[in-house]
């Protein structure tokens, strides 16, 4: 009887063995899928499928950075895996703000033009109505001092409107400096 015991707690232990070995044969071919995996919905079906003690222990790892360049352990893998690859990105990285200072210098310039164009625009304008009105007040026509009146209000408009939207955008940029 004790001779049974014995075989049968053998063959236990034996067969238990096995299934661990199984086990742990599947977990390491679903850690080399997971590893494989392109998308992230393939990744979430293989951790589906690992055994909860496993994931339990599995972390996580991401990473994630903002502005032109990688930071320097990921520019130091870049440069390990190609050699030049970091000088390459910082160069790009290099070129690409001196392009963006273009663009920059030409929109403001452009902003500028802009703006003075159209002062001398209401000006002109400004200029004509009240002349016009003048003109038609002195061959005795009744609405002339309206239009100079209107030319003036034009002109007085214009004015406050750059002014005061001057005093905002200087406001908000002082704003900004706080930040």
């Amino acid at each position: 009887m004790n001779l049974d015991r014995k075989r049968n707690s053998q063959n236990n232990k034996h067969s238990n063995e096995v299934r661990k070995m199984s086990e742990n044969q599947r977990v390491t071919d679903l850690l080399r899928q997971l590893q494989s995996a392109k998308t992230d919905s393939e990744k979430a079906q293989i951790i589906d499928r690992l055994p909860k003690n496993i994931k339990t222990q599995m972390v996580i790892q991401s990473s994630r950075f903002t502005g032109p360049l990688p930071p320097p352990e990921q520019l130091k893998g870049y440069e390990e895996v190609l050699p030049g690859a970091a000088d390459r990105i910082i160069k790009m990285a290099e070129d690409q703000a001196h392009h963006r200072q273009q663009i920059e210098t030409i929109v403001v310039k452009s902003n500028s033009r802009d703006s003075i164009f159209g002062i001398i625009c209401a000006f002109v304008l400004g200029l004509v109505l009240i002349g016009g009105g003048i003109y038609l007040a002195l061959k005795g026509h009744s609405y002339g001092p309206w239009l100079s009146i209107g030319g003036f209000a034009t002109l007085a408009g214009v004015f406050v409107y750059g002014t005061s939207s001057n005093r905002k955008e200087r406001a908000q940029k002082r704003e900004n400096r706080k930040k």
